[in-house]
């Protein structure tokens, strides 16, 4: 009985979009361990990479959703996470501009919004993971913009490398859901109570909802 719900359970997840990610990542290490050719090695690189943008669009939309419940987004920061900006044509009519953000760049702002409300959070941008990350991006776009036989050659270093930065990257993104999801959590419970209080009457609470209240105020005006 016990195996069937984690069979269910494992079919449940590579139905999710994180899972159907995973999962194609998994088929193309089952290829090169069929055939290891430059072109498994290749479509291994190419999902792995597909795989982390995912992984950090999802990553992106959670944390803008954890920080948008407890509080507030800043607008100039809310057009960066959505990579847009706006402007005014002569004819008064207002332009929607995509400003395409690098994906490092986006990881770096996403995990440093999420820190800012969780305290406990601290990434180490210094290590060997971040660094094997941004070296994973570099061999994808040697192979998807080639312009000699050498660009096409994975090594098994690189392969290694980029396997090193998928995991790191993964991991982060765990941590950082899972801490910002535990906030979240604390957050509810705290207004619950919150609630409960004002309620009954409770002048502590009230005062420091009004508190609370003015505060917020001003930082909207």
């Amino acid at each position: 009985m016990m195996t069937d719900v984690k069979n269910d359970s494992h079919s449940a997840f590579r139905d999710t979009f994180f899972g159907i990610l995973s999962h194609d990542v998994v088929i193309c290490w089952e290829r090169i361990e069929v055939a290891d050719t430059q072109a498994t090695r290749r479509d291994l690189i190419r999902t792995m990479f597909a795989a982390i943008e995912g992984y950090v669009w999802e990553y992106r939309a959670f944390v803008k959703s954890i920080v948008n419940d407890i509080g507030t987004i800043p607008p100039i920061l809310e057009l960066a996470l959505n990579e847009t900006s706006y402007s005014v044509s002569e004819q008064g009519k207002l332009e929607e501009h995509i400003r395409f953000m690098p994906l490092t760049s986006m990881i770096r702002l996403v995990t440093k919004l999420a820190e800012e409300h969780c305290p406990e959070l601290k990434t180490d941008f210094s290590n060997a993971g971040w660094s094997n990350l941004k070296q994973t991006i570099k061999i994808r776009n040697r192979i998807t913009h080639p312009k000699n036989m050498s660009d096409l050659e994975i090594t098994k270093e690189d392969i290694a490398l980029s396997q090193a930065g998928f995991f790191w990257i993964l991991e982060l993104i765990g941590k950082v859901m899972e801490a910002s999801g535990a906030v979240l959590a604390q957050y509810m419970i705290d207004l619950r109570l919150l609630g409960e209080q004002l309620s009954n009457g409770d002048p502590k609470a009230l005062a420091d909802y009004q508190i609370a209240h003015a505060a917020l105020n001003s930082q909207l005006d």
